[in-house]
């Protein structure tokens, strides 16, 4: 049976690089449209969008990986969520310091926001697949 991932060509490792390849250009995006002070707001929703959707098939398949023991390799999502939260604060810091009128796209808040949620709902699948194993393993 195929994965959700190999149906569109890709194995999960593969996406892995789709998913840090759109994750840097939407923190790319992300530090432009502040540079230009939202100059480039047509950009920055269909990014987000994509790269929420990639985070979710990812994220989703690495769960159905690691439900039916075959995950394979390790990929820290709290990074991310560090990553994006040092963007974020930077960015509100660096526009209170220099009193620069930038308005965060509600796109860039809800894709954090995804991403938080994200991590939440792995970590938390993580956990119940672990006490499984472990009363399997005691059984």
């Amino acid at each position: 049976m195929k994965s959700i991932l190999e149906n569109f060509g890709l194995n999960s490792y593969s996406w892995r690089y789709v998913l840090n390849g759109w994750c840097l250009l939407l923190f790319g995006v992300i530090i432009w449209d502040f540079i230009t002070s939202n100059g480039i707001p047509n950009i920055v929703e269909p990014v987000s969008v994509i790269y929420t959707a990639i985070l979710a098939i990812y994220s989703t398949e690495k769960e159905f990986e690691r439900w039916h023991d075959q995950l394979s390799g390790r990929h820290m999502g709290e990074v991310y969520v560090i990553v994006w939260t040092i963007l974020l604060l930077g960015l509100f810091i660096v526009g209170m310091v220099f009193r620069y009128t930038y308005i965060m796209p509600t796109e860039v808040i809800a894709t954090y926001i995804a991403v938080i949620s994200i991590l939440a709902i792995t970590k938390k699948s993580k956990g119940f697949y672990l006490k499984k194993k472990k009363v399997t393993y005691l059984k």
